[in-house]
């Protein structure tokens, strides 16, 4: 019992293996929920069955990536960043600048998930070009000039809320671009 006590109390045992056997399970749910989306709308679209059969796996699809990635993340981020941190060892400095950073940017997970399955949802209708843009707003071009716009206005400090303005743009576009591939498509 004191084996088993001492193994689960172990940073070794949830780094070396429940941390990867998480992320692999994690890995293939979100794989899986995307070749449904672009895959599962392209094939029925072209099948002639898309109004009843794709909007249904893409929206359930949706909704269980949602709910199970990103509001688990953002709660996960919210409540333990000084643990997920301490993970890899984070010095009283870095907890006290990496605490809040993970708090900040936890909350963009929700805006980053519906940014990336309309870009699949769109891929799937035959438009990557939605989500590539959604992916350049959300990494780059928003991101990098939001960064230095507010690191010399405001400090390091609040540098991180321009992960809120970068994933708020890209969710706008992507939900806007899908929208209107939807209409292009006459559905």
């Amino acid at each position: 019992m004191q084996n088993i006590k001492k193994t689960l109390k172990s940073k070794r045992f949830w780094l070396g293996t429940v941390l990867p056997f998480a992320l692999a399970v994690a890995a293939a749910f979100v794989a899986r929920y995307q070749l449904e989306i672009s895959d599962g709308v392209t094939a029925n679209y072209m099948a002639g069955q898309w109004p009843v059969y794709a909007p249904l796996n893409a929206l359930t699809a949706f909704c269980l990536t949602l709910v199970v990635f990103a509001l688990c993340g953002t709660a996960v981020f919210l409540l333990f960043p000084a643990q997920l941190l301490g993970l890899f060892s984070a010095s009283d400095e870095m907890l006290a600048f990496g605490v809040p950073a993970l708090r900040i940017i936890s909350v963009t997970f929700l805006f980053a998930v519906t940014t990336i399955l309309c870009g699949y949802f769109a891929s799937g209708l035959g438009n990557g070009v939605v989500n590539m843009i959604g992916a350049a707003l959300r990494q780059l071009v928003v991101l990098v000039p939001c960064l230095w716009l507010l690191i010399r206005t405001m400090g390091i400090e609040k540098a991180w809320f321009a992960f809120w303005v970068s994933e708020v743009v890209a969710c706008a576009y992507s939900l806007w671009a899908t929208k209107k591939e939807l209409r292009n498509k006459g559905k």
